[in-house]
């Protein structure tokens, strides 16, 4: 579900850097501004003083005329940037404005985290319920404090570079700060192209780091420190099947009206599985989006249209090649975000060109052997059709592995990392490696 704009299909965004240079600092926080200008068509906005610059992009969904970032406090002393929707903002207004006697100059969630935070302090971020990622700057001690929600659903990164501290929705947006240096991070690449993504908080860029969900930082020019303040815990409850069913319902139904807040229309995302469905049958909403795939086996848009002719909603379907096109037009983002054009960039082009190539063999392909080791998790297996078979060795580990695999190796479609080799009999694969290897 989602607050739809006929207008826009973005979000929210924001830039910020804390730390002196020898450079016009209103020009830096400009700049990376407009490197995440996608992300808020409605308005933009920053702040700057001698030790902090923020930058704001903006799509307007709650107080679309009073809502333009960054916003102050009403002393004046703080001020805050903020991506995302704060479902219960409303009753921690009301608490705010009740218990406390705090003023308010607008109707917008973002100035009731900052009222949140001079009132309650760090505890602000437990109590929030939604999605987001914000920084709040004290303008007297010279202090951020900051937050991403519980679960990462808004983007947060990071980094300590040449005596800054630079903070975001999005990495290119860093580019722009001549404190930033770019350089590919092995590490992670390895992992991605391995599991086909990363788990690590370092991120592609080496040295800038994803804020960890259900976490807060404080940062006093010199040391930044980040605390958990949300860790799931799971607790076998003894309930009845009808018992489970009905709180279920119950959750559901809660969520669904928290997040119909919004002062522009409300639609749902469907893709025809059971949990879309779930939550669209829950809104009802005018309007549904399904997104199909021209790849048979892949599509689900027929349930969609099902669901919306029983409940009589109108449904928008896009149908898009379930292999990404190999052009800079179609991933303009991925080809900004690397850090090398030379090595991120042309890693993905060929993963992207063998994918396309040998579609229905990695998609659909007979698994004709898998040999696994459990203790470090190398894999080796081969995948077959009438055409071809193609030898898939993946080893995320440092270690070096041998499977006993009679194979006669022929030509390698693609390898990454360290080495693989086979003796007809043996394949060895030594150091973090992918490789596909065309069998003979």
């Amino acid at each position: 579900m989602y607050q739809f704009r006929k207008d826009v299909q973005f979000m929210c965004g924001f830039a910020g850097y804390y730390g002196a240079g020898d450079f016009n600092r209103e020009e830096v926080i400009d700049q990376m501004g407009e490197r995440i200008a996608h992300r808020g068509p409605d308005s933009k906005g920053s702040f700057v003083d001698d030790y902090v610059a923020l930058g704001f992009r903006r799509l307007s969904i709650i107080d679309l005329e009073g809502g333009s970032q960054p916003i102050h406090s009403a002393d004046g002393k703080h001020v805050i940037i903020f991506n995302g929707e704060i479902y219960n903002y409303q009753e921690i207004r009301k608490e705010l404005i009740e218990k406390h006697g705090c003023q308010f100059q607008t109707n917008s969630d973002t100035e009731v985290i900052l009222q949140g935070y001079k009132t309650y302090g760090e505890k602000i971020a437990s109590m929030l319920r939604g999605m987001f990622a914000f920084v709040i700057y004290d303008k007297e001690t010279h202090n951020l404090f900051g937050a991403r929600d519980y679960f990462g659903i808004k983007p947060f990164y990071y980094a300590q570079m040449n005596g800054s501290l630079l903070f975001g929705s999005e990495i290119k947006s860093f580019l722009a700060h001549p404190h930033f240096h770019k350089e590919v991070n092995k590490d992670a690449l390895k992992m991605y192209l391995i599991f086909q993504y990363t788990p690590l908080l370092e991120t592609m860029f080496k040295g800038v780091f994803k804020l960890e969900p259900g976490t807060y930082f404080t940062y006093d020019g010199k040391e930044l420190k980040k605390t958990k303040y949300f860790d799931p815990t799971y607790a076998k409850k003894d309930r009845s099947f009808d018992e489970t069913v009905k709180l279920i319902g119950e959750t559901i139904q809660d969520s669904v009206d928290y997040h119909q807040i919004a002062d522009v229309e409300v639609g749902s995302f469907l893709s025809g599985g059971v949990d879309s469905s779930y939550i669209a049958s829950t809104v009802k909403p005018m309007k549904t989006y399904s997104v199909g795939f021209e790849v048979g086996g892949f599509d689900e848009t027929t349930f969609s249209k099902d669901l919306c002719d029983i409940l009589h909603m109108s449904n928008a379907k896009k149908e898009m090649l379930y292999i990404a096109q190999d052009s800079d037009e179609n991933r303009p983002t991925v080809k900004n975000q690397a850090a090398d054009e030379n090595s991120l960039y042309n890693e993905i082009k060929k993963l992207i060109k063998i994918r396309k190539e040998h579609t229905a063999l990695l998609s659909k392909g007979e698994i004709e052997f898998v040999a696994a080791k459990k203790d470090t998790y190398p894999l080796a297996y081969v995948r077959s059709s009438e055409d071809e078979k193609i030898l898939v060795v993946i080893n995320p580990s440092a270690k070096e592995v041998t499977f006993e695999f009679d194979a006669k190796p022929g030509e390698t479609i693609y390898s990454f990392g360290g080495s693989v080799e086979s003796d007809g009999k043996t394949v060895k694969a030594s150091g973090q490696t992918a490789a596909f290897i065309k069998l003979a």
